[in-house]
């Protein structure tokens, strides 16, 4: 493992590094910004030895006559002058089936959450207890698991296509680094996981929670049969916004988290199809629909229409809860975010795409802090007996 001498031949200019790092050791030891992240990423070579060295482009590396690219995407270890460095097997299974949760990127995981929170913030009572933040734990729990079973089936689903996708070929499943059975255990583990968190709810959070898991289930196959599968993915994810409504609540459903479901629904067409941009050409050379080819150049018309209506949506809930003045601000200040954001973003740029997805969390944040402001006279109770009986709970 030692004792090789790797050049790095990037933008033509080379870098050497003494000592070999494999696959599995540069996985915990590397932070955000630096060579091991953009290893199991396949995003961008920013540092190597803390020496700054490329941020713009992708991979090119070449070592000896092999390129890194390609052990990736193959066989998931580096040769070196023709001398192979394999993976530890167990570790590395491991953390393919964590690529496969996507455990590597959470912001996906925030964005789902985030309208959920939105109606649990509403549906608070106005002395909160240990019993609500119990419930509202379980929920962004419940919302990891479940998006992390989702991600395992939609990588089922497309694994096929995924090696036929620029972006997508180097996922666990499509690369090859774990295969459809251990696929099916990491499924079945976050599939029980959320199933377990869900059962501490309510009956009609459960049924909800059901229904959003055969919903998002059907999904990944919707883009083989119609145009528009990011609405598909839009009503089936927002299901959650209505378990946080009766999970919280505890009462029947009214229109205000109907409000906040459509409200959810429409924002999930708007960065969802962004998102798909990515594929588009891929995706038309494949016959799989999506709103980014049905769109096309009018994507960011349709946006800012589905944008003025996602706004108006979320004043009517305003008005229903008798929010204050201070959540229309943020209404207000997310509507112009947003009409900004589409405004700029490059649709034919993949990166800036995925840019505008990750940024999207900016949007869900600035209502959800409207949402906490302009609730009247909202006060936290950590001392109560009820409290701490449900602490110990």
């Amino acid at each position: 493992m030692f004792g090789h001498r790797i050049l790095f031949n990037i933008s033509n200019v080379k870098y050497s590094l003494d000592s070999v790092v494999t696959y599995r050791s540069i996985v915990p030891k590397f932070s955000k910004n630096t060579f091991g992240y953009n290893f199991i990423n396949q995003l961008y070579i920013t540092t190597l030895n803390n020496d700054k060295i490329n941020s713009n482009n992708k991979f090119s590396t070449d070592i000896t006559n092999n390129t890194l690219n390609h052990s990736l995407l193959t066989n998931r270890y580096i040769t070196i002058n023709n001398s192979i460095l394999k993976e530890n097997g167990l570790y590395d299974k491991l953390i393919s089936c964590g690529r496969l949760m996507r455990v590597h990127t959470l912001m996906p995981v925030v964005i789902f959450a985030l309208p959920a929170m939105w109606s649990a913030a509403i549906a608070l009572p106005p002395v909160v207890t240990f019993l609500e933040l119990k419930k509202i734990v379980l929920l962004c729990l419940g919302a990891f698991f479940a998006r992390s079973a989702g991600c395992c089936v939609n990588d089922l689903a497309d694994r096929n296509f995924d090696k036929l996708v620029q972006r997508t070929k180097i996922r666990p499943l499509a690369s090859g680094s774990i295969n459809t059975t251990e696929a099916l255990i990491t499924l079945f583990l976050n599939s029980t996981v959320a199933l377990g968190i869900l059962s501490q709810f309510d009956p009609t959070t459960i049924g909800l929670g059901i229904l959003t898991g055969i919903t998002c289930s059907i999904y990944p196959f919707m883009k083989r049969y119609i145009k528009y599968p990011q609405l598909v993915l839009g009503l089936s994810s927002s299901i959650g916004t209505l378990m946080a409504w009766t999970a919280i609540s505890g009462n029947p459903l009214t229109m205000a988290p109907f409000c906040i479901y459509l409200t959810s629904s429409l924002w999930s067409l708007i960065y969802d199809t962004v998102y798909a941009h990515q594929d588009k050409n891929d995706d038309i050379k494949l016959g799989l629909g999506s709103l980014a080819i049905e769109w096309g150049d009018n994507t960011k018309k349709m946006c800012n229409i589905i944008a003025y209506n996602m706004s108006i949506l979320m004043a009517s809930c305003g008005y229903l809860a008798h929010l204050t003045d201070l959540f229309y601000i943020s209404v207000v200040l997310s509507h112009l975010w947003m009409l900004r954001e589409i405004k700029k973003v490059d649709l034919n740029n993949p990166a800036n795409c995925l840019l505008f997805f990750k940024k999207s969390t900016i949007y869900g944040g600035l209502l959800l802090i409207g949402i906490i402001l302009g609730k009247p006279e909202l006060k936290f109770d950590f001392k109560s007996e009820k409290s701490l009986e449900a602490a110990a709970s």
